[in-house]
């Protein structure tokens, strides 16, 4: 699959500057005060800043506003706060609400490639060339121009490849399984850690 990428900007942790002030952002930008971190999609078992899962899922699982605001604060904003236009003006509550019904309410395959199709117009991607891990070939790469168009590849990869959205049996927290997941499809736990407290739980029962 084509590689993509996104170049972001994020404050450092313990920073307090909200992102969706555009003066305080273009501020730090000045004072050099914003991290440089860089996310790749290769496939639906991690990326480049969360090897557990795709940073979407991330964003699926935030149910709070506290929860909102970690995601904010570990992976950025969803969009170049000094642009504007284009979904600017998109909170990260709005944003996992059109996730949610763009993974869970999405409808079955094949019709799935006119969802698919519809969320790729709409994501900006610019391609480059670049030398990817000491390859002596170079490749193409798609480079994300935000964060929510990163994660409308991650989408559209999941539905591409026919992975499916579902939630753990211990711990509810949702995940992914099927192809380039790293988990089979009838998995019913997100982590080994989950599979064994419920088998604990289950043998506690038992006595």
């Amino acid at each position: 699959m084509v590689r993509i990428r996104l170049n972001w900007r994020r404050f450092p942790e313990g920073e307090q500057v909200q992102f969706n002030d555009p003066i305080e952002a273009l501020q730090a930008l000045k004072d050099h005060r914003l991290d440089l971190v860089t996310y790749e999609l290769n496939d639906l078992a991690g990326s480049a800043a969360s090897p557990e899962s795709p940073i979407v899922m991330h964003l699926m699982n935030a149910r709070d506003d506290a929860a909102l605001d970690a995601f904010r604060k570990r992976f950025g904003p969803l969009t170049d706060p000094l642009v504007e236009g284009g979904n600017s003006w998109l909170t990260m509550k709005e944003a996992r609400e059109r996730f949610d019904l763009y993974l869970r309410i999405a409808p079955p395959r094949p019709n799935r490639i006119g969802l698919v199709n519809d969320l790729m117009a709409s994501v900006s991607l610019r391609p480059q060339v670049h030398f990817l891990d000491g390859a002596q070939t170079p490749q193409i790469v798609l480079m994300a121009e935000s964060l929510y168009d990163f994660m409308l590849m991650e989408v559209a990869t999941i539905h591409q490849v026919g992975a499916t959205v579902t939630d753990c049996s211990h711990c509810r927290k949702l995940y992914l399984t099927g192809p380039l997941t790293g988990r089979r499809s009838h998995a019913v736990y997100c982590s080994d850690r989950c599979r064994v407290a419920a088998m604990r739980a289950r043998n506690a029962e038992k006595g």
